[in-house]
């Protein structure tokens, strides 16, 4: 059984209890209400009915109006979860920049600046995040992040271009970058200065 959110302000207001909530949410959900004993339920059964919450069927009791009403009030007033959405759930281009002005500004590798052209490295995080939707934009982030500290510490030495790191020749260095920090969190130092809006630390 699922678990249910008990929106305690309604239900004094109503003189409802908490049980007696979840029951009503069970029967307009469809599932077993299993949390007490068949006498009781009965007893829950006739508060309701008499209290307009239920008609009592042969086969099960039925939500009236007036309970109906009160089920969708109640999901209304319960916050929503602070769930923080995966990267393809929001608009790349609203952050795409703040990304690639992570990369170093001046730094070139194979004669080609490491920040990459916007509208190629936008094409490839949208299809980055095609493949790996549940990845979220924090922790496309700090993988970048990471990895570009590992790199300033030699120099910039081997250092991929942000296009190319997101993707090539179907090898994805952020996916791996994004796992390792997943498993062994980073150890990065943000700061101020240098050619980039942050910088790490030696």
């Amino acid at each position: 059984m699922e678990d249910i959110t008990v929106p305690m302000s309604l239900l004094v207001e109503l003189k409802l209890g908490p049980s007696l909530y979840c029951y009503l949410y069970t029967i307009k959900k469809g599932v077993p209400f299993e949390c007490v004993e068949p006498s009781v339920r009965r007893n829950m059964d006739t508060y309701l009915q008499q209290n307009g919450w239920v008609v009592l069927l042969p086969n099960a009791p039925r939500l009236t109006p007036k309970a109906e009403d009160m089920l969708a009030d109640a999901a209304n007033k319960l916050p929503k979860p602070n769930v923080k959405a995966p990267a393809s759930y929001t608009l790349v281009n609203d952050w795409i920049n703040d990304w690639r002005e992570l990369w170093p500004a001046k730094q070139k590798s194979g004669g080609r600046r490491v920040r990459g052209d916007k509208q190629g490295v936008t094409k490839k995080m949208i299809a980055f995040l095609s493949i790996y939707p549940k990845t979220t934009k924090e922790e496309i982030f700090e993988a970048t992040k990471q990895y570009l500290h590992e790199k300033r510490q030699v120099d910039w030495k081997m250092i991929s271009c942000a296009d190319y790191f997101i993707s090539k020749n179907g090898t994805s260095l952020l996916a791996g970058a994004v796992e390792e920090v997943l498993e062994n969190g980073t150890n990065y130092t943000e700061s101020s200065g240098a050619d980039s809006v942050w910088f790490t630390s030696a």
